[in-house]
Formats: structure tokens, C-alpha cells, sequence
């Protein structure tokens, strides 16, 4: 059973873009009046049982103003809002946002009609759009107090901590405060950082594969010196410790995120990751001690396992491009759904390859069956490609193994294997929805990562040397004032005035159609009143007669 934390707090049909047309001006009388604000700490210790609701409630509108598109549309590009960071809840907003914009100097006060103030500021050069037209900017703060601080004092940390135990939805991470803290720290600092970070990883991959590459053709019978010898033996150890190097930055990451969440970090995705760590030092050990420390037999295996998980990280960085498809995320949601149903399917293969293996016991020149081991492995391979006849025909009892081999075609390949294949469709579709939410979650996890990995005078030095700002405010295009095909005034207006000019006219035939056709339609109303009127009367003849209208006067 769900707890009330555990419900999402948004409407998931509506997404979370629909929240932002609730959010209410900001309090007070003027625009002078300060805005309410609250710390993080402060919600969490005066009232733990309203801190969604208070957190749903921090984003406050500061109010709106005209805009040229261009300006507008060309610093959002492919996002939903502008962030940007102020020690001060409310501000001149316009001012600051024009400036932002390019429109005004900082500090040069409002323009009118989104132009350039006093002393002409230059505008920042366009793309050209044909023309421009002028849209509604809403501005908006957020108005809980150091929201965008890392860790235990900001916003995000402690909600993944609460949504990694369970105790709330994540669709918790579509609020406005949490996006727009969100966005600010990634446009901030965010994406700069891991991008950073990916280049390492790229750095990681390239010299592995280089070092793969250049180990198929190395004499494993040379010792370390005298495979420095050789140029393709420097190249493949020098690669090799280019590998570690890289990988290093990572192992760090883990073990400060392992720190700041103990046993929330405890997953089968971070253990994996670990595995990779361990397998890429293990590598070097074996590669490098040249049999001393394990045997060189292993050295393959190991390289092999390696380039699957490594390559498999790839998709770590795919929010990096903003993607909104995640090959993990959705793999995630498919292994929780049929786990159990995987687990089913394991069973019945170990109970079909037993089966097998002891019908098969007087046949040991058939090696498919010879021991256990050989006949699960024959068993998954007739599951996916389906039982090979000739290997029943050649036993010592045919006639059970058709009869057998007939039962676990049916069961399993055609019955239970396509039940598979429903339940897992089934599944992937139940991940793909609701991604907006989903990669809000998995931005707020990567930058919580990144904070608890990178020194504060790296933060700082990100954020232009000024710190993490108290405040938050945000700038976003009213949906309501995009272009609408709906009106066509102008084909209107342009008739109405030629109509005009042609009743003006003396002795234009025109103007007296035009003419003609209005009296029509005032003589129908007159008709009409007068019908009115003698409905009336008889309903009430009590009334005082009223005074009828002349059909035919103007």
C-alpha cells in the first residue's frame, strides 16, 4: 500500500508543464512588497508534513511583460525557461531579464517595446525570422531561500534521499521549484561539468580499445622489460595506464556518492559499475605482473567482459544531449516487471535440461547432454533456435525423446517464450511514459553526483566566482500569446474599409447598395420589437401600452 508521500504530486496525463498554470502571483499590495521566503532547513524541521505541499507552493509569479519573439525565442532555444541567479526574491525583473536578453545594458532600466534603452544598446544580431511580433515573458522566482545549494542545504539532495527510500513519487522532480532549480544548475555549471566528465570517459574507452587492439598481436612469453622494449609494447602499456589515469576521476565519483548516501547507493546499476572499476585494475595487475599474480589464461576473459560494460556505460551520458531515451532507465523497468517471470522461465529450463540429461544417460558419444552443464546450455539453445530432431533420433530411446523434446517445444518455445516477448513489450511501453518526469529524475541524480564529487572552489570557479545565488528566478514564454491562425481581422477590417470608401462616394451605385441593405436589416428589427411588444401585452394586459416603432422611418 502506498503512503500519501508515495502518490504522485502531479496530474501524470497532464505532464508537468501543466503546473506551472497554477502558480500564483506573488504576494503584497505593490511591487515593492517582499515576497515570502523560507529556507530548505526551515521547511523540514517547522513542518515534515507539508514539505511537498510547501515545495508545490514555492515558485511565486512576479509578473509579466512584452517581448519581441526573436529575442526571446533565440535565448530559449530548445528549452522551456531562462534561469538565472539573484541574492534578492524580487527585482526589476523586466530590466534584468531585457539585459539578459540583450536588449538593455544592465542596470539601464525598462524600454518600451522591447527596443534598446537610452543611449541605445546594441542589439545582439538575430537569425532572420521574416519579421517579429511581440509575445507575453512571465517572470518568476523561487522563493524557498538557497534552494540551489549542494547537498544537505539545497533542494535536490534531500529530495533523491527521500525519493531513494520511498518516500515520494518521482514525479515530485516536475515541480516548478525543483525544475527550475534544475535548470539552473545545469545551465549553470551542470552540463559544462559533464561534458567534462564525458571526455574523460572518451579518453577511458579510446585507450582501452587501443590497448585491446594492440594485445592480440603481444607475446605473452616477454617479460616487462623486454616488451618495452618494442614500440607496440610501449603503446599498449602506455595505453593501458592512460585507461587508469581516466578511470580514476569515476572510482572518485563513486566513493563520494557512496559516501554522502550509504545504503541508498546500494543498486544493481552502481555494482556494475563498480565491477568495472575492479576489472579494469585487475586487468592491468594481470597484464602487467606477466603471469605472476593470475594466470594469463584469464587475461581474455576479462577483456572481454570489460568491453561489454564499458560500451554499456555509453548511456550513462545520454542525457548529456538531451535525449529523453535512456537504454538503462527503460531496461531498469523491464528487469522489475518480469524478474520473477525470468526467474519462472531459469526454472524450467534447469528442470527441461535435467530431464534431458537423464534420458540421455546411456548416450554419452552425444556430447549435447554428456553432463548438466551441456544440457542447460542445449536447452537455452533449442529454446531460441528449437529442437533439433536428428540429435532425438540418434538416442537409445527415440521414442521419449520426440515425446519429450515434443512437450518443451510446445511449453517453452511456442507458449511461455512469446508470453515473454507480451510481457516485455508490455513493459517497455509502461517505461516510455511519463518521460519528461523520468529525465528530470535522472538530471537531478547526475547532478547530485557531480556535487558531491567536485571541490566548492570548482562550483564557485563554474559559476563565474559569485557562488550559489539565494535565489532562483525563472523566465518563461506564456503558451497563450503564440501565433494563432484563427482570426484573419486584417481580411475583415480590410473589407469593412473598402466598403467605406465606396459609401463615400457621391453618386457611387456601391454606396447605395450598401446603404440599402443596412435600412433592410433595421427595418427587420423594428419588425421584430413590434412582435415582441404585442406578445407582451398579451401576456400582461395590465401594462402601459409602450410606444411602437414606425416600420418604415430610419
Amino acid at each position: 500500500m502506498e503512503t500519501p508521500d508515495q502518490k504522485p504530486l502531479l496530474d501524470l496525463e497532464e505532464g508537468a508543464e501543466a503546473e506551472w498554470d497554477r502558480v500564483s502571483e506573488a504576494a503584497g499590495p505593490s511591487a515593492a512588497a517582499p515576497v515570502p521566503t523560507i529556507t530548505v532547513r526551515d521547511l523540514i524541521r517547522e513542518d515534515p508534513n507539508n514539505v511537498l505541499a510547501n515545495i508545490k507552493d514555492g515558485v511565486v509569479k512576479l509578473g509579466e511583460f512584452q517581448v519581441e519573439d526573436t529575442a526571446l525565442f533565440e535565448a530559449l532555444g530548445d528549452r522551456t525557461m531562462l534561469t538565472m541567479g539573484s541574492e534578492a526574491a524580487r527585482i526589476d525583473y523586466e530590466a534584468e531579464w531585457r539585459a539578459r536578453l540583450g536588449l538593455l545594458p544592465r542596470g539601464g532600466g525598462s524600454g518600451g517595446g522591447g527596443g534598446a534603452g537610452p543611449g541605445g544598446a546594441k542589439r545582439r544580431r538575430r537569425r532572420g525570422t521574416g519579421w517579429s511580433r511581440m509575445v507575453t515573458a512571465e517572470a518568476f522566482v523561487v522563493r524557498i531561500r538557497n534552494a540551489a545549494l549542494p547537498d544537505c542545504d539545497g533542494l535536490i539532495h534531500p529530495l533523491l534521499r527521500r525519493w531513494q527510500s520511498g518516500g515520494v513519487h518521482y514525479s515530485v522532480f516536475g515541480l516548478p521549484a525543483v525544475q527550475s532549480v534544475l535548470e539552473f544548475k545545469w545551465e549553470s555549471y551542470g552540463r559544462r561539468a559533464l561534458l567534462a566528465e564525458f571526455l574523460l570517459f572518451l579518453t577511458w574507452l579510446v585507450s582501452f580499445s587501443t590497448f585491446l587492439l594492440v594485445w592480440q598481436d603481444e607475446d605473452e612469453s616477454l617479460s616487462l622489460r623486454q616488451l618495452l622494449a618494442t614500440a607496440s609494447g610501449r603503446l599498449c602499456v602506455g595505453s593501458e595506464l592512460v585507461s587508469l589515469a581516466a578511470m580514476a576521476p569515476f572510482l572518485l565519483i563513486e566513493w563520494s556518492t557512496l559516501a554522502a548516501y550509504s545504503a541508498g547507493w546500494l543498486d544493481v546499476w552502481n555494482l556494475l559499475d563498480i565491477g568495472t572499476y575492479a576489472l579494469q585494475i585487475s586487468i592491468a595487475v594481470v597484464h602487467l605482473g606477466r603471469g605472476t599474480y593470475l594466470s594469463a589464461s584469464l587475461l581474455p576473459a576479462l577483456i572481454a567482459v570489460q568491453c561489454v560494460l564499458l560500451f554499456f556505460r555509453l548511456n550513462y551520458f545520454s542525457r548529456l544531449f538531451a535525449n529523453r531515451f535512456s537504454l538503462v532507465d527503460s531496461l531498469k523497468q523491464v528487469i522489475q516487471d518480469v524478474r520473477f517471470y525470468l526467474l519462472f522461465l531459469l526454472l524450467m529450463v534447469f528442470g527441461f535440461a535435467c530431464s534431458f540429461h537423464v534420458l540421455f544417460r546411456d548416450d554419452q558419444e552425444l556430447p549435447q547432454f554428456s553432463d548438466i552443464s551441456h544440457s542447460v546450455l542445449t536447452v537455452l539453445n533449442y529454446a531460441l533456435g528449437g529442437v533439433q530432431l536428428s540429435t532425438m533420433l540418434d538416442s537409445s530411446n527415440p521414442r521419449a525423446a520426440m515425446g519429450l523434446s515434443i512437450v518443451y517445444q510446445f511449453s517453452m518455445s511456442m507458449v511461455l517464450m512469446n508470453l515473454l516477448v507480451g510481457v516485455m513489450c508490455a513493459s517497455a511501453s509502461k517505461a516510455a511514459q511519463h518521460e519528461d518526469l523520468k529525465a528530470l529524475l535522472a538530471r537531478a541524480q547526475v547532478l547530485d553526483e557531480l556535487e558531491t564529487t567536485l571541490p566548492a572552489w570548482v562550483e564557485r570557479w563554474m559559476l563565474g566566482g559569485k557562488g550559489h545565488p539565494a535565489f532562483v528566478h525563472v523566465l518563461r514564454l506564456d503558451p497563450k500569446s503564440l501565433d494563432s491562425v484563427e482570426g484573419a481581422q486584417l481580411w475583415r477590417r480590410t473589407s469593412s474599409a473598402a466598403a467605406d470608401r465606396g459609401a463615400g462616394g457621391l453618386g457611387a451605385g456601391g454606396g447605395g447598395a450598401q446603404l440599402e441593405e443596412v435600412l433592410s436589416e433595421v427595418r427587420a428589427l423594428k419588425a421584430q420589437v413590434a412582435t415582441l411588444n404585442s406578445l407582451l401585452h398579451t401576456a400582461v394586459p395590465s401594462l402601459p401600452p409602450s410606444p411602437t416603432p414606425e416600420l418604415d422611418s430610419p
